[in-house]
């Protein structure tokens, strides 16, 4: 029978806590890998989330703002007068400016797309002063109808003018619909709308929906 001495006792003890300890380290350093890697997506996954939330609030920013001065318009449209014994409730028309009667004695009002200013801005002159009714607006584009004397049930009520987005001096007075194209920037987020505009002076009978 061998004896193992004292001194021996302790060589194995001490070898087998270095081992111990050895294994300690390493499952330390293990746990701080893998809390490293998962700490490593988690900011990614966070990162991921945050820049989706900006991109949405940005988009949500250029809808809101790209909306309000097409509603204003159109509101403002929609309240053309007819003026004159041909009834005309635009005074003036083109791509990108239309002049509207406000009263039955001939007041006009002008809603225009300033190009001279980057960006562009959707302006109002009445009165012979304007007003800056919205910037950072890309584009702006009016298109006229005239109502071509079918019924709903009949046929389509509207037609584009000659040049739709520029009625000639014997379509105007005809001109009975407006629709408003408007492109919005913000923050390099574009948005893009559009909205039919009926006038006071068509016949609903005529004019259809």
């Amino acid at each position: 029978m061998i004896r193992v001495g004292h001194g021996s006792k302790r060589e194995i003890r001490s070898l087998r806590l270095r081992k111990l300890h050895g294994y300690t380290v390493i499952e330390t350093l293990m746990t701080c890998l893998c809390l490293g890697v998962i700490g490593t997506m988690i900011m990614g996954f966070m990162q991921i989330n945050i820049t989706s939330i900006q991109e949405t609030m940005q988009q949500n920013q250029a809808d809101f703002q790209a909306r309000r001065p097409l509603d204003n318009l159109v509101d403002c449209i929609r309240k053309a007068q007819p003026y004159g014994s041909g009834g005309a409730a635009l005074s003036a028309a083109s791509s990108t400016s239309i002049t509207i009667y406000t009263d039955m004695i001939g007041d006009t009002a002008q809603y225009w797309f300033n190009t001279t200013t980057d960006p562009g801005g959707l302006e109002s002159t009445i009165s012979g002063t304007s007003l800056v009714l919205s910037n950072s607006i890309k584009s702006l584009q009016f298109t006229y109808y005239i109502p071509t004397g079918y019924t709903p049930s009949v046929g389509s009520c509207w037609k584009t003018t000659a040049n739709p987005n520029a009625p000639t001096a014997a379509e105007l007075p005809q001109v009975t619909a407006v629709n408003i194209t408007i492109t919005y920037v913000i923050d390099q987020t574009t948005r893009t709308y559009t909205s039919p505009v009926r006038l006071a002076n068509g016949s609903r009978t005529v004019s259809g929906h």
